[in-house]
């Protein structure tokens, strides 16, 4: 790490006695330093990335929170100064990083380490362009279109909820819930993404992903389409009926989490990463819990898809001073030990597909779940809050959060999202 690089420049003058008894200065030569920007990793994850060594190079990690690490690499490439290897959301925000050139092809380095042999396929095709990789998917997997809800409150007040509850079952048990003296559905949606991502949720359980691509080129209208009429009317029927905790939208989602695992809220919509929020581990919970589908549209159960995403893309900035290096610290990051490390730390499904079939074994209170086993085997999305353009991203945002305050109407909020599609397309 830097810090060797560190004591090599000061140890860089020392005297050397030669053969004839003079003596005279050899200047050791510092190991160049890899620059790595990426999201705030666990322990786990963390102590593997920083225990690499190499006799020909260094590595300088530095951690984000993932909104500061998006605005960080936005800056960063903008200005041309970027770290060597950073870590960018696939969907727009990465499909412009490649059609910029602002990131290294990396077939050769595919080629030459096996990446492809070794990482899941079902996510490269994001991190490429007209055939080229570009970028490597290593993260782990992790599934949106959850809840989760207190298992022991609910047989304490005789209380059920379905598989796959429907909006109308949820807002009748939302009101029992509060009269147990609990809040229902935790969600914190201050920064906007949660509720992006129930809008997901909704839009893929009657469609496949190609209804994405059918918004994106205008083929479906944003204001004429009864599939997103009914998204944002069964989301605005949870946000004004009371569904969920009080003050959700001035919280962040990271206080929704806690709401639940402290017991203050009864139910919890989250996507499966919430495990490793739990200081000290599961075991510290003092509460069963069990998982069941997100809200339903009436009518439906299994969905047709499901946001299941490696969401970032690993990748080498075009204009690192050594390419070669990189490539070398990026296949330690793509080794099966890096698996191993991943999965102790989130408990999630890794990149690495021999290791997830043959060693991963989540959790018994998400594997026992017939929606949790049900969500795996659906076509793979990307989240919901990276597949439209950044300006109808914001416009949906802005939308779903009046909608469940009741501050616009859902036609309203259609024809402002379209407005904003329109003018991107041109």
């Amino acid at each position: 790490m830097k810090k060797k690089a560190l004591l090599a420049a000061g140890l860089a003058g020392i005297m050397v006695i030669t053969a004839a008894g003079s003596s005279m200065t050899v200047m050791a030569a510092e190991k160049p330093v890899i620059t790595v920007w990426c999201e705030s990793a666990n322990t786990s994850m963390s102590d593997y990335m920083e225990a690499f060594e190499s006799d020909e190079f260094d590595v300088d990690i530095v951690y984000y929170s993932s909104e500061d690490l998006k605005n960080q690499v936005r800056i960063a490439l903008a200005s041309g100064e970027g770290p060597d290897i950073m870590a960018a959301n696939t969907g727009e925000f990465f499909d412009s990083i490649m059609q910029a050139g602002q990131a290294l092809e990396l077939d050769s380095y595919a080629e030459k380490y096996n990446w492809k042999e070794n990482v899941e396929s079902d996510y490269l095709d994001s991190m490429s362009m007209n055939g080229t990789l570009y970028g490597l998917p290593l993260q782990t997997q992790s599934a949106w279109g959850l809840m989760f809800y207190n298992k022991d409150f609910f047989e304490a007040n005789d209380l059920e909820v379905s598989m796959y509850p429907t909006v109308e079952e949820l807002t009748v048990l939302s009101e029992k819930l509060k009269d147990a003296g609990k809040q229902p559905i935790a969600l914190g949606n201050v920064d906007m993404w949660p509720g992006i991502l129930l809008f997901g949720d909704f839009l893929l359980q009657e469609n496949s992903g190609d209804i994405i691509d059918k918004l994106n080129s205008g083929e479906e209208s944003w204001a004429d389409s009864e599939t997103v009429k009914k998204c944002l009317e069964n989301i605005a029927a949870l946000g004004q009926n009371g569904c969920f905790s009080a003050g959700f939208e001035a919280q962040d989602h990271s206080a929704a989490i806690e709401s639940f695992v402290n017991g203050t809220s009864a139910m919890m919509y989250m996507g499966t990463w919430w495990l490793t929020y739990v200081e000290g581990g599961l075991e510290n919970m003092d509460f069963e819990f069990a998982t069941i589908a997100s809200p339903r549209i009436d009518g439906v159960e299994v969905s047709k898809a499901a946001q299941i995403w490696s969401s970032q893309a690993t990748f080498i900035n075009a204009a690192a001073e050594n390419p070669d290096y990189c490539a070398e610290y990026l296949n330690y990051m793509a080794a099966p030990e890096a698996a191993q490390a991943q999965y102790k730390g989130a408990l999630q499904p890794t990149f690495n597909p021999e290791y997830n079939e043959n060693t991963l074994v989540i959790d018994p209170q998400l594997a026992d779940s017939e929606a949790f086993n049900k969500v795996y085997d659906l076509e793979k999305v990307n989240y919901m809050d990276w597949n439209f353009p950044t300006s109808v991203t914001e416009a949906l945002e802005i939308e779903i959060g009046k909608l469940m305050m009741g501050d616009t109407t859902v036609e309203e909020a259609m024809k402002e999202v379209n407005a904003v599609a329109e003018e991107e397309r041109e």
